[in-house]
């Protein structure tokens, strides 16, 4: 060995030492970096986040300051807080417009037309999904065709079928002698059990259960 390749085989890992610092330092560098970008994303993601819900709690909360001040303040839009809170708003509204009736009767019409939505939507929805019978595409049309008639257009239409609903407060079996359904709750839900945007809606959650399950059910009975 010469002493030229002895002192290359010395200085070698003398030199990959004095490397070493340099890389550490870049290294670190880059990982501070890369943790200065993150902070900057995370923060204007929660800056945003907190400006969406600043826009969508401030109508709620001005409704709540609204309803504790006094009648001179509601109607004065320099008054942001109000001078006393009247809590007491509330029991006059509760004993003053009956509102506990109107609750009861939101609730009761909600549940009733929605269980008796799923029951008849679901079964046409079924039909349409599953049974093959002549007619069943272009029927469906026609369903769905009728999404595009405004409710206006069917206001008046339907009132008088309300009105004139066989058998029902008075009126003989033609519809006619009483005022049928009107004033009850009958006319509340009634004309709401079945429409077409829950039967195309359930129709749609069929087509996407696979045909297998029920022909595994009917094997297993």
């Amino acid at each position: 060995m010469t002493p030229t390749s002895t002192e290359t085989t010395r200085t070698m890992p003398r030199a990959q030492v004095q490397t070493q610092p340099a890389r550490s330092v870049a290294h670190a560098g880059r990982r501070i970096t890369h943790t200065l970008g993150w902070l900057l994303q995370t923060s204007a993601l929660y800056l945003l986040l907190i400006v969406l819900a600043v826009i969508f709690v401030f109508p709620f909360l001005w409704s709540f300051l609204t309803s504790v001040k006094s009648t001179t303040e509601v109607f004065d839009p320099g008054i942001a807080l109000p001078a006393v809170w009247r809590f007491d708003n509330y029991i006059q509204a509760v004993q003053s417009y009956n509102l506990l009736r109107y609750l009861f009767n939101s609730t009761f019409v909600s549940l009733v037309v929605a269980l008796a939505h799923i029951a008849l939507a679901s079964t046409a929805g079924f039909a349409f999904a599953r049974l093959h019978f002549p007619g069943r595409d272009l029927l469906f049309v026609l369903v769905v065709a009728t999404l595009m008639v405004p409710s206006q257009a069917t206001l008046v239409p339907l009132f008088i079928l309300v009105k004139e609903w066989p058998l029902f407060g008075g009126n003989d079996i033609w519809g006619n002698g009483g005022f049928g359904m009107l004033d009850s709750y009958w006319a509340l839900t009634v004309p709401l059990f079945a429409t077409a945007y829950g039967t195309f809606l359930l129709r749609q959650f069929f087509l996407t259960l696979p045909a297998d399950l029920e022909d595994a059910a009917r094997i297993d009975g």
